[in-house]
């Protein structure tokens, strides 16, 4: 749910920004020779068909030598076919261009100033007014709702909860807005000009009944802040564990969903049939991916078993069930804190020890020649040096964030009726 709002937001809001005219998402269908309709099963072909113009065994069949031109035409191949094969990346080049799905594999490249300015100076002037409301209405989202719960919250305003949650209505109507929308477009039709084989391979690439399902989730995380916005009010009456059922029903499945995510399998290809260097690179980048992806489906299934497990201890405590004292009620966070922070320590001492096998010289002290002589696993090992550097910061970042706030929300909790502060704990996360 939150992939397809966010998704959402970004095409209706930013496309003119990221993708002006469309311009942006022309170059990898041309790069294959494929139309923007085409099949999985068309773009598989093309692909096959094109990496093999420019393998260096059929150049060299041909008389010709391999050029820096034509390896970074190959490159170019075998990224379009990473994009375009990909359901979700698709889905974003179509709408957002490249830079689109840049933003969402490396945002801090396409955060950079100076890629910032570029694409400031090429939008049009209402794409970047698109732009400037949008962080406007999410400036104020971001800040009005914490100010006027506080203020509610600790008595400096007398007002009805569902009016602090104002902000938050106004920013969720549109989200409903894009959801009801897309359920209400129906069952995506099949293109007219495929013929029979490919008819029988075509798949939806947005199914009805994963937007159906984008939209009973948004509707339960909406659920569950009304009956409890009318529970504190004192408009209804119920035991907290019910104000929170619609929050369960989503987390349950969003545990599910990443927990079969992270333990799918993957085909792993046979790389040793693979001769042309770039295009072996390619497969084992993809390769590496999509491992990727399944480690981060399970962190993220482990957050939603602790956030869940929180806020049914919380609502135990609170509905007087138990009686554990809000140091020891914390204990899922805690647990989770921990986790972060031995992920923090197991991502530097894998880096450590991956610069430590290594035995070629950094890419920015080595000539161009260098860099194009390198062998895919060399390029791979530097990759995996990169990502876990990076994520040895980010868990560090997110271990000292959660744990303030956890100190915070437990010395605030012993002191206040606690389910006032359940809000918080569920936007902050």
């Amino acid at each position: 749910m939150g992939n397809y709002f966010a998704q959402s937001m970004m095409v209706c809001c930013c496309a003119g920004f990221f993708n002006p005219n469309g311009e942006g998402s022309k170059e990898y269908y041309e790069t294959l020779g494929l139309e923007k309709n085409a099949t999985e099963a068309q773009i598989k072909k093309a692909w096959k068909k094109k990496s093999l113009e420019f393998h260096p065994d059929k150049l060299a069949q041909r008389g010709l030598t391999e050029t820096p031109e034509m390896r970074a035409t190959l490159l170019k191949i075998n990224r379009a076919y990473e994009v375009l094969s990909d359901r979700e990346k698709r889905g974003i080049y179509d709408s957002l261009g490249e830079r689109g799905v840049d933003f969402k594999e490396h945002p801090e490249r396409v955060m950079n100033p100076e890629v910032m300015s570029k694409m400031m100076q090429e939008a049009d002037s209402s794409a970047r007014c698109n732009v400037l409301f949008v962080i406007l209405i999410l400036v104020a989202a971001v800040l009005m709702w914490p100010i006027l719960f506080a203020l509610r919250a600790d008595g400096d305003i007398d007002c009805s909860w569902g009016i602090v949650w104002i902000p938050l209505w106004i920013f969720y109507s549109f989200g409903l807005m894009l959801a009801f929308t897309a359920v209400a477009q129906g069952a995506s039709k099949m293109p007219e000009e495929l013929d029979e084989e490919e008819q029988a391979e075509w798949e939806d690439p947005d199914p009805l009944w994963s937007r159906c399902l984008s939209l009973f989730l948004l509707v339960m995380f909406i659920l569950w802040q009304a009956l409890l916005c009318a529970q504190l009010d004192g408009n209804i009456d119920v035991p907290y564990m019910v104000v929170f059922i619609p929050f369960f029903i989503s987390e349950f499945y969003y545990i599910g969903r990443d927990v079969y995510e992270g333990t799918r399998k993957i085909e792993a290809p046979d790389l040793s049939e693979i001769e042309d260097p770039n295009f072996k690179y390619a497969v084992m980048e993809k390769v590496w991916q999509e491992q990727q992806m399944k480690k981060q489906a399970l962190g993220s299934a482990a957050w939603h078993f602790f956030r869940s497990m929180q806020v049914l201890i919380i609502c135990l405590e609170v509905d007087g069930d138990i009686d554990l004292g809000w140091w020891v009620a914390l204990l899922p966070l805690w647990l989770y804190v921990t986790m972060q922070c031995g992920c923090s320590q197991l991502a530097m001492a894998t880096g450590m020890s991956l610069k430590a096998k290594k035995t070629h010289k950094p890419q920015d002290e080595m000539t161009e020649e260098e860099r194009a002589s390198m062998t895919p696993e060399e390029r791979m090992m530097d990759n995996e040096i990169e990502f876990q550097k990076a994520q040895s910061s980010a868990y560090c970042c997110s271990f000292c964030c959660t744990l303030i706030f956890v100190v915070l929300l437990g010395v605030r909790l012993s002191g206040v009726h606690s389910v006032l502060h359940l809000g918080v704990l569920l936007h902050w996360t």
